[in-house]
Protein backbone atom coordinates (compact mmCIF):
# COMPACT_ATOMS: atom_id res chain seq x y z
CA UNK A 1 0.00 0.00 0.00
CA UNK A 2 1.62 3.29 -1.28
CA UNK A 3 1.41 6.39 1.87
CA UNK A 4 0.34 10.04 1.20
CA UNK A 5 4.42 10.36 1.79
CA UNK A 6 5.02 7.87 -0.92
CA UNK A 7 2.81 9.49 -3.29
CA UNK A 8 3.91 12.92 -2.49
CA UNK A 9 7.47 12.09 -3.24
CA UNK A 10 6.36 10.66 -6.39
CA UNK A 11 5.02 13.67 -7.35
CA UNK A 12 7.87 16.02 -6.29
CA UNK A 13 10.14 13.74 -8.09
CA UNK A 14 8.26 14.42 -11.63
CA UNK A 15 8.13 18.35 -11.00
CA UNK A 16 10.12 20.81 -9.33
CA UNK A 17 7.67 22.72 -7.04
CA UNK A 18 10.08 25.39 -6.25
CA UNK A 19 8.95 27.37 -9.00
CA UNK A 20 5.73 27.97 -7.74
CA UNK A 21 5.31 31.54 -5.82
CA UNK A 22 2.78 30.19 -3.14
CA UNK A 23 3.38 27.31 -1.25
CA UNK A 24 1.96 24.21 -2.31
CA UNK A 25 0.30 21.64 0.00
CA UNK A 26 0.69 18.76 -2.34
CA UNK A 27 -0.69 16.12 0.31
CA UNK A 28 -4.21 17.92 0.34
CA UNK A 29 -4.26 17.57 -3.42
CA UNK A 30 -3.34 14.46 -3.46
CA UNK A 31 -6.31 13.90 -1.06
CA UNK A 32 -8.39 16.24 -3.75
CA UNK A 33 -7.23 13.51 -6.32
CA UNK A 34 -8.15 10.37 -4.26
CA UNK A 35 -11.67 11.73 -4.00
CA UNK A 36 -11.94 12.29 -7.66
CA UNK A 37 -11.05 8.89 -8.44
CA UNK A 38 -13.39 7.38 -6.10
CA UNK A 39 -16.60 10.28 -7.53
CA UNK A 40 -15.18 8.76 -11.51
CA UNK A 41 -15.37 5.06 -10.66
CA UNK A 42 -16.71 3.56 -7.77
CA UNK A 43 -13.78 2.09 -6.04
CA UNK A 44 -14.35 1.94 -2.84
CA UNK A 45 -17.02 0.00 -1.11
CA UNK A 46 -18.53 -0.46 2.96
CA UNK A 47 -21.64 -0.81 4.37
CA UNK A 48 -23.65 0.14 7.72
CA UNK A 49 -26.47 -1.18 9.85
CA UNK A 50 -29.39 -0.28 11.71
CA UNK A 51 -31.34 -1.98 13.81
CA UNK A 52 -34.83 -0.14 12.80
CA UNK A 53 -37.04 -0.87 15.58
CA UNK A 54 -39.94 1.23 17.76
CA UNK A 55 -38.48 3.59 20.70
CA UNK A 56 -40.73 4.06 23.83
CA UNK A 57 -42.10 7.37 23.91
CA UNK A 58 -43.79 7.69 27.63
CA UNK A 59 -45.97 10.29 28.96
CA UNK A 60 -44.10 10.92 32.77
CA UNK A 61 -45.89 14.09 33.61
CA UNK A 62 -48.98 13.73 36.30
CA UNK A 63 -51.91 11.77 34.97
CA UNK A 64 -54.53 13.68 36.90
CA UNK A 65 -53.62 16.62 35.01
CA UNK A 66 -54.39 14.63 32.22
CA UNK A 67 -58.30 15.26 29.90
CA UNK A 68 -59.96 13.81 27.17
CA UNK A 69 -61.78 15.51 25.07
CA UNK A 70 -64.29 14.01 22.61
CA UNK A 71 -64.26 15.48 19.68
CA UNK A 72 -67.64 16.14 16.92
CA UNK A 73 -68.43 16.95 13.86
CA UNK A 74 -65.19 17.97 12.21
CA UNK A 75 -62.77 18.45 15.18
CA UNK A 76 -60.94 15.72 15.93
CA UNK A 77 -60.55 13.98 19.45
CA UNK A 78 -57.88 15.72 21.59
CA UNK A 79 -55.88 14.97 24.95
CA UNK A 80 -54.60 18.09 26.80
CA UNK A 81 -51.81 18.33 29.41
CA UNK A 82 -51.96 20.80 31.61
CA UNK A 83 -48.54 20.94 32.25
CA UNK A 84 -47.64 20.98 28.94
CA UNK A 85 -45.41 17.85 28.58
CA UNK A 86 -45.78 16.14 25.20
CA UNK A 87 -43.41 17.51 23.35
CA UNK A 88 -41.05 17.48 25.42
CA UNK A 89 -41.61 13.79 26.17
CA UNK A 90 -41.35 13.13 22.82
CA UNK A 91 -44.64 12.52 21.07
CA UNK A 92 -44.95 13.47 17.57
CA UNK A 93 -47.03 13.03 14.63
CA UNK A 94 -47.46 10.10 13.33
CA UNK A 95 -47.21 8.18 16.29
CA UNK A 96 -49.38 5.04 17.38
CA UNK A 97 -50.31 6.18 20.72
CA UNK A 98 -51.47 3.59 23.07
CA UNK A 99 -54.15 4.06 26.37
CA UNK A 100 -53.82 1.20 29.41
CA UNK A 101 -55.22 1.49 32.91
CA UNK A 102 -57.78 4.32 32.05
CA UNK A 103 -61.42 4.83 33.21
CA UNK A 104 -62.84 4.19 29.72
CA UNK A 105 -60.39 5.27 26.50
CA UNK A 106 -57.89 2.00 26.48
CA UNK A 107 -57.05 1.78 22.76
CA UNK A 108 -54.67 2.43 20.27
CA UNK A 109 -54.95 5.93 18.44
CA UNK A 110 -53.10 7.54 15.93
CA UNK A 111 -51.40 11.13 16.22
CA UNK A 112 -52.29 14.13 13.82
CA UNK A 113 -50.46 16.70 15.35
CA UNK A 114 -48.66 17.52 18.46
CA UNK A 115 -48.45 20.76 20.47
CA UNK A 116 -46.97 21.11 24.24
CA UNK A 117 -50.53 20.92 26.20
CA UNK A 118 -52.43 18.89 22.93
CA UNK A 119 -52.30 15.53 21.77
CA UNK A 120 -54.44 16.10 18.25
CA UNK A 121 -55.95 12.50 17.20
CA UNK A 122 -56.84 11.39 13.75
CA UNK A 123 -59.86 10.26 15.36
CA UNK A 124 -63.21 11.75 16.16
CA UNK A 125 -65.70 10.63 18.70
CA UNK A 126 -63.53 7.67 19.38
CA UNK A 127 -62.38 9.05 23.03
CA UNK A 128 -65.05 9.81 25.87
CA UNK A 129 -64.27 12.56 27.45
CA UNK A 130 -62.95 12.43 30.92
CA UNK A 131 -59.94 13.39 32.89
CA UNK A 132 -57.23 11.01 33.53
CA UNK A 133 -56.18 8.78 36.33
CA UNK A 134 -53.58 7.72 38.57
CA UNK A 135 -51.80 4.71 37.36
CA UNK A 136 -52.81 4.89 33.63
CA UNK A 137 -50.41 5.26 31.47
CA UNK A 138 -49.97 6.58 27.98
CA UNK A 139 -47.19 5.37 25.22
CA UNK A 140 -46.38 5.97 22.19
CA UNK A 141 -43.96 4.27 19.24
CA UNK A 142 -43.20 4.64 15.74
CA UNK A 143 -40.86 2.12 13.75
CA UNK A 144 -38.58 5.28 12.00
CA UNK A 145 -39.03 5.62 8.49
CA UNK A 146 -35.75 7.37 7.65
CA UNK A 147 -31.82 7.57 9.17
CA UNK A 148 -28.33 9.06 8.80
CA UNK A 149 -26.02 8.54 6.23
CA UNK A 150 -22.51 7.88 7.38
CA UNK A 151 -20.58 11.32 7.41
CA UNK A 152 -17.94 9.51 4.51
CA UNK A 153 -20.98 8.54 2.37
CA UNK A 154 -20.54 9.29 -1.36
CA UNK A 155 -23.52 7.62 -3.19
CA UNK A 156 -25.44 4.05 -2.39
CA UNK A 157 -24.88 0.73 -4.06
CA UNK A 158 -27.67 -1.06 -2.48
CA UNK A 159 -29.99 -0.76 0.58
CA UNK A 160 -31.94 -3.71 2.07
CA UNK A 161 -34.23 -4.17 4.69
CA UNK A 162 -34.90 -7.32 6.25
CA UNK A 163 -34.95 -9.53 3.63
CA UNK A 164 -35.56 -7.09 0.96
CA UNK A 165 -34.07 -4.66 -1.82
CA UNK A 166 -35.11 -1.49 -2.21
CA UNK A 167 -35.52 0.07 -5.26
CA UNK A 168 -34.54 3.71 -5.43
CA UNK A 169 -37.04 6.75 -6.07
CA UNK A 170 -36.84 10.19 -7.50
CA UNK A 171 -37.70 12.29 -5.15
CA UNK A 172 -38.87 14.99 -7.50
CA UNK A 173 -40.39 12.83 -10.01
CA UNK A 174 -42.68 11.50 -7.26
CA UNK A 175 -43.18 14.28 -5.37
CA UNK A 176 -42.42 12.74 -1.92
CA UNK A 177 -44.03 14.86 0.75
CA UNK A 178 -44.34 14.46 4.52
CA UNK A 179 -47.83 13.06 4.14
CA UNK A 180 -46.63 10.18 1.71
CA UNK A 181 -43.66 9.24 3.92
CA UNK A 182 -45.76 8.30 6.88
CA UNK A 183 -47.93 5.83 5.36
CA UNK A 184 -49.78 3.16 7.05
CA UNK A 185 -47.39 0.38 8.07
CA UNK A 186 -46.57 -2.45 5.47
CA UNK A 187 -43.47 -3.36 4.49
CA UNK A 188 -40.90 -1.56 2.92
CA UNK A 189 -40.19 -1.84 -0.79
CA UNK A 190 -38.55 1.51 -1.75
CA UNK A 191 -36.08 4.31 -0.31
CA UNK A 192 -34.88 7.57 -1.00
CA UNK A 193 -31.96 9.69 -0.04
CA UNK A 194 -32.73 14.17 0.76
CA UNK A 195 -29.82 15.70 2.32
CA UNK A 196 -27.78 13.48 4.94
CA UNK A 197 -30.86 11.17 5.60
CA UNK A 198 -32.21 7.93 3.73
CA UNK A 199 -35.96 7.78 3.63
CA UNK A 200 -37.55 4.45 3.32
CA UNK A 201 -41.54 4.04 2.10
CA UNK A 202 -43.79 2.36 3.25
CA UNK A 203 -42.63 2.93 7.02
CA UNK A 204 -41.67 -0.93 8.48
CA UNK A 205 -44.62 -2.38 10.35
CA UNK A 206 -42.03 -4.48 12.56
CA UNK A 207 -38.41 -3.82 13.48
CA UNK A 208 -35.67 -5.37 11.30
CA UNK A 209 -32.19 -4.33 10.34
CA UNK A 210 -31.63 -1.86 7.26
CA UNK A 211 -27.97 -2.29 5.64
CA UNK A 212 -26.88 0.17 3.19
CA UNK A 213 -24.41 -0.41 0.86
CA UNK A 214 -22.46 2.62 0.01
CA UNK A 215 -19.37 4.06 -1.55
CA UNK A 216 -17.71 6.65 0.17
CA UNK A 217 -15.09 9.14 0.05
CA UNK A 218 -11.47 9.57 2.48
CA UNK A 219 -12.89 12.38 4.86
CA UNK A 220 -9.66 12.46 6.74
CA UNK A 221 -7.04 14.77 5.03
CA UNK A 222 -4.70 13.72 7.66
CA UNK A 223 -4.89 9.99 7.12
CA UNK A 224 -1.63 8.12 6.19
CA UNK A 225 -2.47 6.37 3.41
CA UNK A 226 -5.25 6.28 0.76
CA UNK A 227 -8.56 4.37 1.46
CA UNK A 228 -8.42 3.55 -2.05
CA UNK A 229 -7.54 -0.26 -3.78
CA UNK A 230 -4.33 -0.38 -3.31
CA UNK A 231 -3.92 -1.23 -7.01
CA UNK A 232 -5.24 1.73 -8.39
CA UNK A 233 -3.43 3.63 -5.83
CA UNK A 234 -0.17 5.48 -7.81
CA UNK A 235 -3.19 6.81 -10.25
CA UNK A 236 -4.16 10.04 -8.50
CA UNK A 237 -0.35 11.05 -9.22
CA UNK A 238 -1.68 11.76 -12.49
CA UNK A 239 -4.29 14.47 -11.29
CA UNK A 240 -1.99 15.67 -8.84
CA UNK A 241 0.14 16.59 -11.63
CA UNK A 242 -2.32 18.03 -13.60
CA UNK A 243 -3.26 20.35 -10.60
CA UNK A 244 -0.23 21.13 -10.09
CA UNK A 245 1.12 22.13 -13.80
CA UNK A 246 -2.33 24.01 -14.36
CA UNK A 247 -1.46 26.59 -11.13
CA UNK A 248 2.02 26.64 -13.15
CA UNK A 249 0.13 28.08 -16.46
CA UNK A 250 1.85 25.63 -18.24
CA UNK A 251 -1.31 24.30 -20.01
CA UNK A 252 -0.18 22.05 -22.31
CA UNK A 253 1.77 19.66 -19.52
CA UNK A 254 -1.39 19.67 -17.51
CA UNK A 255 -3.47 18.37 -20.65
CA UNK A 256 -1.44 15.77 -20.37
CA UNK A 257 -2.03 14.68 -17.22
CA UNK A 258 -5.52 15.26 -17.27
CA UNK A 259 -6.06 13.14 -20.32
CA UNK A 260 -3.90 10.41 -18.58
CA UNK A 261 -5.95 10.32 -15.39
CA UNK A 262 -9.60 10.25 -17.27
CA UNK A 263 -8.60 7.26 -19.31
CA UNK A 264 -7.34 5.57 -16.48
CA UNK A 265 -10.88 6.74 -14.16
CA UNK A 266 -12.68 5.08 -18.06
CA UNK A 267 -10.72 1.48 -17.18
CA UNK A 268 -11.39 2.21 -13.47
CA UNK A 269 -15.18 2.87 -13.63
CA UNK A 270 -15.68 -0.38 -15.92
CA UNK A 271 -13.69 -2.77 -13.99
CA UNK A 272 -15.28 -1.58 -10.60
CA UNK A 273 -18.89 -2.09 -11.74
CA UNK A 274 -18.02 -5.17 -13.07
CA UNK A 275 -17.37 -6.21 -9.80
CA UNK A 276 -19.73 -4.57 -8.14
CA UNK A 277 -22.25 -6.29 -10.59
CA UNK A 278 -20.76 -9.93 -9.93
CA UNK A 279 -20.85 -9.30 -6.07
CA UNK A 280 -24.29 -8.47 -6.63
CA UNK A 281 -25.50 -11.16 -8.25
CA UNK A 282 -23.85 -14.27 -5.71
CA UNK A 283 -25.74 -12.25 -2.91
CA UNK A 284 -28.61 -12.80 -4.78
CA UNK A 285 -27.99 -16.46 -5.45
CA UNK A 286 -27.79 -17.27 -1.66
Amino acid sequence: MATFAELEARVKFVVDTTGFRTPINIRKLLHESENEYIKRTFCTQNYIEYYVESPDIEFDGTMTNIAFVKGTGSTKDTITDSDSGFVTDGFAAGQILTVDDSTSVDEDYEIYSVAAATITLKSIGRLTSEAGIAGMTIVADTIPNMVSLPSDFYKEYKVEFGDYILKPLNKSRYDLTTSTQLESDSTPYHYWIEGDYLHIKLRPAAADTLRIWYHYYNTDDTSASPVMPTIDQLKIVDHTLAMLYEMDQKHDIAAYYYNKFNATCEEGRYKYYQKWLKQHRISEDY
